[in-house]
């Protein structure tokens, strides 16, 4: 049999990693967009720019009403759907249709939903008395303002690509991914050897 030498210390795995790197330079951060940003590693963390969601919305699809109106039969004045952009006003004896996730329109301090009511043209019969702030989603009932969303080190996935834009986020610190030539492969390849010896 012929046996096996060599000059250098044989070392577990683990440590040649940590060898590895402990003489691996940190790159530093670069600003990037969102389609830039996916499969980076973030280098800071990233806070929320707005709250989510930033108006009440309702979560429910059904009739924003004055809750101290109480039960009855009320004229329709309005369409709240989201996206809608137009501003809507509530008055007490009035209600507006809503649809899951529509901001409140003004005026209105509750949701009644659509099981509990009776529509008949412009008039809409409400038949169980609401409670203020019901089925309301408030302003960062999901995130605040400020709030720490992501954490330094995260890599940056699809989902992480939805939470940045979901919180007003168009650019984050990341690191670059590495670069390698031949001297520099070369000059590192050197030093490890170099330090495990």
């Amino acid at each position: 049999t012929t046996s096996m030498s060599s000059a250098f210390p044989m070392i577990s795995i683990p440590e040649a990693v940590a060898k590895v790197l402990e003489l691996t330079p940190t790159l530093p951060p670069i600003s990037a967009t969102l389609p830039q940003l996916y499969g980076k590693v973030l280098a800071e963390d990233v806070l929320a720019q707005e709250s989510v969601p930033a108006v009440p919305t309702s979560i429910m699809d059904g009739y924003a009403v004055v809750a101290s109106d109480g039960v009855g039969e009320f004229k329709l004045v309005a369409h709240a759907r989201a996206g809608d952009t137009a501003e809507i006003t509530v008055t007490p004896g009035t209600v507006s249709y809503i649809t899951t996730g529509s901001p409140i329109p003004n005026g209105a301090d509750a949701v009644v939903m659509i099981e509990d009511t009776e529509r008949n043209g412009d008039l809409v019969r409400i038949k169980s008395k609401a409670v203020p702030r019901q089925h309301i989603r408030e302003i960062g009932s999901d995130i605040q303002q400020s709030e720490v969303v992501l954490r330094a080190g995260d890599v940056v996935g699809a989902c992480e690509v939805g939470i940045l834009a979901t919180v007003g986020a168009a650019a984050a610190a990341a690191r670059p991914r590495p670069s390698s030539s031949a001297s520099v492969s070369s000059r590192y390849a050197a030093t490890c050897i170099s330090s495990l010896s």
